[in-house]
């Protein structure tokens, strides 16, 4: 029993794990879990307005209630009418949506690299980590992960 704890700590200090997108409405993302910051610093819109990322803040759990959520176009609308979706990657100690990095590549589409930050289960405070990166192509409706 004490190995099965032992490997929990271990576990729960280590790295946030891989980053997973998910629907809004499955991840019970609402409207209070908007953060918008000092001035909406944490509100920020690309490719003119039709996508919008938002900082995230559940408040609970404390250690790794953190996130951005990605409202954008479901398509260009050619093969059937588009409606704004809404993606969410939760599960951070912070992420600064302000302080993202922003690249765009035609062929990939827009690129942002979002500092984040894990919760280290030793101290009880958290840690600069790899950053999120998301890949957006608002053309096709798609954001993947990692690229």
């Amino acid at each position: 029993m004490r190995s099965i704890a032992a490997l929990i700590l271990i576990l729960m200090s280590g790295p946030v794990a891989a980053a997973e997108l998910r629907n809004c409405g499955e991840a019970e993302i609402g409207i209070a879990s908007v953060s918008p910051g000092p001035n909406n610093a944490n509100i920020r819109q690309f490719y003119e307005g039709r996508v919008v990322v938002l900082a995230l803040d559940q408040e609970e759990p404390a250690c790794c209630a953190f996130g951005v959520a990605f409202l954008l176009p479901s398509g260009d609308g050619r093969d059937e009418p588009a409606f704004v979706q809404c993606q969410a990657v939760i599960g951070y100690a912070g992420l600064d949506v302000a302080g993202a990095q922003a690249a765009y590549d035609p062929a990939r589409g827009l690129t942002l690299t979002i500092p984040a930050r894990e919760y280290v289960h030793d101290t009880g405070g958290s840690r600069e980590t790899a950053p999120l990166v998301v890949t957006i192509d608002a053309g096709a409706g798609t954001i993947r992960i990692g690229e």
